[in-house]
Parts: C-alpha cells; structure tokens; sequence
C-alpha cells in the first residue's frame, strides 16, 4: 500500500480539529457555571480543555505520538541516506513517546509533591514541577540547535516557532495560571481562561511541529510505502507450497 504525503492537508484537518476542541472546551466551562449537576456537567468535563481524562486531552496525546511516528520516520530516512543528526532524530522520537504518555496520565504532576516537600518553595509555587521542565527545555534546546540550524529555513523556522509556542503554553501559561491561583483565588474565571490559552497555545504548538517535521520528510521522500507481507499461499493438501517445492 503506497501512501502520498499531503503535509497541507493533514495540517489542515488537525488545525480545524483544534479550534472545534477549543471552542467546544470553553462552551463546556460556561456549562460548569450554568449547570450544577447531572448530565451537561459530566459532558462538560468530557470536553474540558484542562481536565484529565478528556476529550482535548486524548487528541494531544495523539497528536504528540504523531510527532514521535514522524520524527521517527524522518530518523530512518535520514539513516538510510547516511544523513547527519541520526541519533538526534531518534532520541527526539524516543522523547515524544514520553510526551504523549505523560499528556495522557500526568506523570509530570507526580513531581509536585516531593519538591514541595523536599524544597522551601514559595507558597505561590503550586506546580514546582515547571522549574525543573524549564532547565531541561534549556538543556534539549542546546542540543538540538546544531541540528535544527541544518535544516531548510521552512522547516528551520517552524521548529524554532513550535518550541516557542508550545513552551510558552506548557511553561509559560502554566506559571500564569499557577498564579492566578494564588493571588486571585476569589476570581477562578482568570485561571480559567489562563489554562484555555495554555491548552490551545500546546496544541498548537504541536501543529506547528508536526506540519515542519512532514516538511521535512517529503524533501527526502512524498511517498510511504507500508508493504504487507502475506502468509505463504497453501494447497488442498494443507501444506504451503514453499514447503512443497522445497
């Protein structure tokens, strides 16, 4: 089965799969206001853009595991031309795997308490765990920027632009909401809509992402092809006819 690359189409329909999620999201936060119980309040939380186990969150780890597939696919092209960066593109796969699993079940949250109580944090800093991503944002950055400086300029600005936007949701928004936690606790429309623009900022940073790394890949290929290998055909006889001729 042979698959043509389309990276305009396939961005398209996720960018439209986006804004139905994040309009949908903050419909379901009006319904949390309206609603006090029963069957609209447990569709809301379905489709809150900041809930666990919902609607939004599901689609982002999909869309990270997207990510993982394609830089994958772009670490074995790249192998088989004996490009540069081998391993960089299959650690960043590797990495991806992580995101995805971690967007579904929260892993990074587990770290929160042990900091709170291992560290004299400010009582501000109810998600400590942002301070150890943001070090480790710094350290991945420098070393994939020799890689990211060899790509097309396309593509090159496309990464710089999806790190940008996706960090500036999962950290930089996230350090926003955590404060509008702490300071305006009597106002939970402001975190609220800190943590919708956090969840969309993500997203969209993931496109972006996904749409530099299939760039990418149709400069070494635009078509994939999935070979299916069938079992060997068999006689009446109920043996195979590779065993029979042999």
């Amino acid at each position: 089965m042979e698959m043509k690359i389309n990276p305009r189409r396939i961005v398209r329909v996720l960018f439209w799969i986006i804004v139905a999620l994040g309009v949908l999201g903050t419909l379901s936060q009006i319904l949390v206001h309206i609603f006090e119980g029963g069957y609209w309040l447990r569709l809301a939380y379905r489709l809150d853009l900041d809930g666990n186990w919902s609607v939004p969150i599901y689609y982002s780890a999909l869309a990270l595991m997207l990510a993982a597939v394609l830089f994958f696919v772009n670490a074995h092209l790249t192998k088989a031309r004996k490009g540069r960066f081998v391993k960089h593109w299959y650690f960043a796969s590797g990495m991806f795997v992580f995101m995805s699993f971690d967007e579904a079940i929260g892993i990074h949250g587990l770290m929160n308490n042990p900091m709170n109580q291992t560290f004299n944090l400010p009582e501000w800093m109810t998600l400590p765990w942002v301070i150890p991503a943001m070090i480790l944002v710094v350290v991945v950055a420098l070393a994939y920027l020799p890689m990211v400086m060899s790509l097309s300029p396309p593509v090159r600005i496309r990464f710089f632009l999806a790190g940008g936007v996706f960090i500036g949701g999962a950290v930089g928004m996230e350090t926003v909401g955590m404060l509008m936690k702490a300071y305006f606790p009597e106002q939970p429309a402001y975190y609220t809509a800190s943590a919708i623009i956090e969840e969309m900022m993500e997203k969209f940073g993931i496109l972006i992402l996904i749409d530099a790394l299939l760039r990418h890949l149709v400069t070494m290929t635009d078509r994939i092809e999935i070979r299916l290998s069938p079992d060997p055909p068999y006689s009446s006889s109920g043996e195979s006819e590779t065993t029979q001729s042999a």
